[in-house]
Order: structure tokens, then sequence, then C-alpha cells
């Protein structure tokens, strides 16, 4: 399973709780992701935060009170009405992992091949946009594709793969956090 995090870690754990910083923000990744990690009785928090150019097109915002840290991502809006941008988004989004992964998976999963990159294409929207709810309805639909989903696939896309099914249930879009 991937991690997505520094190889040492822990030692920048250490050295953040030490000096009690309580949150980091990053964004290479591009997917909506809040984790926590509680060290020595005092909490860290990590932002990863979605990107304008993917799925969900969120921006991160920052709300810094005397007394606490708020943040929230949101998706944009857009003026012109005549196009549903969130459908739009979403389908180019799709259409870019499906076109990407139909090949092999024809040779992995052969007449199960389209279903099978249809629904990576669907939780892989969800992921990036940090939407774990749907990630995990579609999941607990499909519960018999994505057994056969997992006993074929190899390295790292098993990794990938198994990193998004595997989701929290968190609220990956806003977050208080007490200073």
């Amino acid at each position: 399973k991937l991690s997505y995090t520094l190889f040492n870690n822990e030692e920048i754990i250490d050295l953040l709780t030490k000096y009690d910083v309580k949150l980091n923000m990053s964004g290479h990744l591009h997917i909506q992701s809040i984790k926590n990690t509680v060290k020595n009785e005092k909490e860290f928090y990590d932002i990863s935060s979605g990107s304008l150019l993917d799925y969900g097109n969120r921006i991160g915002i920052l709300d810094i009170y005397s007394d606490y840290l708020k943040y929230e991502s949101k998706k944009i809006d857009f003026i012109d009405s005549s196009l549903d941008f969130n459908k739009y988004s979403y389908d180019v989004f799709y259409n870019k992992y499906y076109n990407k992964s139909i090949y092999r998976n024809e040779v992995r999963f052969n007449d199960k091949a389209s279903e099978v990159t249809s629904l990576l294409s669907e939780i892989n929207c969800y992921y990036f946009d940090g939407d774990y709810v749907n990630i995990n309805k579609v999941i607990k639909k499909n519960k018999s594709l994505i057994k056969l989903i997992k006993e074929n696939t190899q390295n790292y896309e098993n990794d990938y793969i198994s990193t998004i099914i595997e989701v929290d249930k968190e609220n990956q879009h806003s977050l208080l956090i007490k200073r």
C-alpha cells in the first residue's frame, strides 16, 4: 500500500510536534486529503490540497483566528451557467483515467475489462476530490468486482488501487484545529 509520505516522516513529525506545529499544507499530489497523527500526546495535521486542474477543482481556504485554525476546500464556481462544469470536469478526468487503463485491463480482465476500468475510473475521480463517502458507496455496491480487481492487479498499480479502496471515511474537506 502506498503511503505518499516522506521517507523520514517519523523524524519530521517528531520535530514538528516538539515545536508544537499543528498543521502542514502541501499540494503536489493534487489529491484532497486531510490526515492527522498523534505523537507524544500532541496532534499534528497534514492537508494535501486538491488541484484546480483535476476533478473536484478545489481551492483551499485557511482562516486563522486567535484560538483556532479553520480549513475548508471549496469547488470553484463558474459564472457561465450554460456549462455544468462539475460534470464536464468529472467526464474529462474519468475519460483520461479510463483511456490510460483500458488496454492493460483488457489483457488482465478480458470480458470484465470495461466494467473494471469504468469502476476504477469512477473511484479515481472521487479519490482526487477527497470524496471518500462516494468511494465507500461505490465499493459497497461492487464488492465482487473489487475482489476481482484485488486478485488480478500487480505491484504499483495494486498499491495505488489498495490505497484508494481502503480510504478513511473521514471528512476530507474541512478541519477545525484548536490553537
